[in-house]
């Protein structure tokens, strides 16, 4: 889809433009090597490498304008486009330059530290069973129609972001169900884009490597509710502190959520058992009885934030059911994994001290014999949160298997040896950097009755050591070494 210069500079706040207004474009990149003939590029300041060190690439494949953030001298034969901010430039430009695809979609955003997977999976699957198309932007997937892509970001760069809509839109979705990340809100992945619906979960330590203190961090989730309008919906968890205080930082009607005080969206009378979730909710337009085959006092929390999203979007209490009757697990997030071990087996994606502390404690509430806990942390991140991550688990487990997670370009043993710091004394623990090997004496240590906690990368289908991505999904990993234990899964 080709656009005049001109209309899509229409949509910028305030830019400088040297050379010709008339040009055509027929799409914006931020990548050099996504250029094609007639492109504008857009030169993004990075981390490591800047975006107009790949100016003169992009003008060899083909483009005809450029956008940064200083004018390049030597560049002067080319239209250049000077901008303020070229993150937020590239966002504009690029719903622009697909025809405002997001328009047509009704966009429900979900942020927090922990339960934006689910959550997103449990709205998605509530507006399916009320007959609606939806499409799907997460860690795991990104789902269009029928078609599912396997995620390269959580929420991916604005360029990226407007194909899918435009693709969901094609596919005659009427609503998007996202997860927005700090990442994401930091560097304005999501700038311009009019939500109908923005929920938050929660707000512990993480990504600290990225936004160096818990402040920024926090202020990074703010933006998304400071930006809704007052047509917007905030669905807000305030049975955290931070969900209290966001509560007066969004022009959007606010529905405040609680698994414990009063509130417009109130669960009382909720039951926990290995088979699931029961609960009462209270409305503004009456009482629901709700139940979920999720396990786990923290899911209660999600599967209420979604029925909250679903209430706002004007599901009825029926519909929301039917969802969460589809939902017997979400892939990776307390995933059961299922044979004739005498043994439980759970995977999750708990990688922080919050979410390791709420999955042993749901997992402790279904009393088994032994509770066994493998983890490690992640390489080039947050590095003061590992012996945090160690206490909580010295806490809750009665053995633990130190390892690797994604050890990037940290040396593997460093890492554990910083986890290692953290332990409580007296604890009983083993540690192996292998996490292959780690996994298999956790499995051969259980015994009948224990449980057994794979923590920390989920559903994720490689493991990155040395900057070097392998195959390996914690999931196979545990069915096959449990077939090689002479169990069927």
């Amino acid at each position: 889809m080709a656009h005049a210069l001109a209309e899509l500079l229409h949509e910028l706040p305030s830019y400088e433009l040297s050379g010709n207004r008339d040009l055509e474009i027929t799409n914006v990149t931020y990548d050099s090597r996504r250029v094609t003939h007639g492109s504008l590029f857009v030169a993004i300041p990075g981390f490591q490498h800047d975006g107009t060190d790949y100016v003169p690439e992009a003008i060899s494949r083909g483009a005809v304008a450029v956008a940064v953030e200083h004018r390049l001298e030597q560049f002067q034969h080319i239209t250049q486009l000077i901008v303020k901010d070229a993150r937020e430039a590239l966002s504009y430009l690029a719903w622009c330059a697909t025809g405002h695809p997001e328009r047509n979609l009704h966009l429900c955003g979900v942020t927090g530290t922990n339960g934006k997977t689910t959550i997103t999976y449990l709205l998605r699957a509530m507006l399916e069973a009320a007959g609606h198309s939806t499409g799907l932007i997460g860690t795991l997937t990104y789902e269009v129609g029928r078609e599912t892509k396997r995620a390269t970001r959580t929420t991916p760069e604005a360029p990226d972001l407007a194909e899918l809509f435009s693709e969901m839109v094609n596919a005659n979705a009427s609503h998007c169900v996202m997860e927005v990340t700090s990442h994401a809100l930091t560097l304005k992945r999501v700038k311009g884009l009019d939500f109908s619906v923005a929920a938050f979960s929660n707000i512990s330590r993480d990504h600290l490597d990225f936004h160096g203190s818990f402040d920024n961090y926090r202020r990074a989730k703010a933006t998304l509710f400071e930006n809704l309008s007052s047509n917007a919906a905030a669905v807000i968890n305030i049975d955290d502190d931070f969900g209290r205080e966001l509560c007066a930082r969004t022009r959007a009607k606010v529905l405040r959520c609680s698994l414990t005080q009063e509130a417009d969206i109130r669960a009382t009378n909720v039951q926990l058992s290995p088979k699931g979730i029961t609960l009462d909710v209270t409305t503004p337009d009456g009482n629901w009885h709700l139940h979920s085959s999720l396990i786990g006092g923290f899911n209660a929390a999600n599967v209420l934030i979604a029925a909250a999203c679903g209430y706002v979007l004007g599901l009825g209490q029926e519909k929301i059911q039917k969802g969460l009757d589809k939902i017997q697990n979400v892939p990776g997030r307390m995933e059961i994994i299922h044979g004739t071990q005498p043994f439980t087996v759970v995977v999750d994606f708990a990688h922080t001290p919050a979410a390791l502390e709420n999955i042993l404690e749901a997992l402790q509430a279904l009393k088994p014999r032994r509770l066994l806990v493998l983890f490690g942390a992640g390489g080039d991140r947050d590095k003061g949160k590992r012996k945090e991550m160690a206490r909580v688990v010295s806490q809750k487990a009665d053995e633990i298997f130190l390892t690797n997670d994604n050890p990037r370009s940290e040396e593997p043993d460093a890492i554990i040896d910083d986890i290692e710091a953290g332990l409580e004394s007296g604890i009983s623990y083993h540690r192996n950097a292998n996490r292959l090997d780690s996994i298999r004496d956790i499995l051969q240590s259980a015994g009948k009755n224990d449980m057994v906690l794979i923590a920390g990368r989920g559903a994720e289908a490689t493991q990155e050591i040395c900057g070097v991505k392998h195959l390996f999904d914690d999931r196979d990993v545990v069915r096959r070494l449990l077939r090689d234990m002479d169990f069927e899964t």
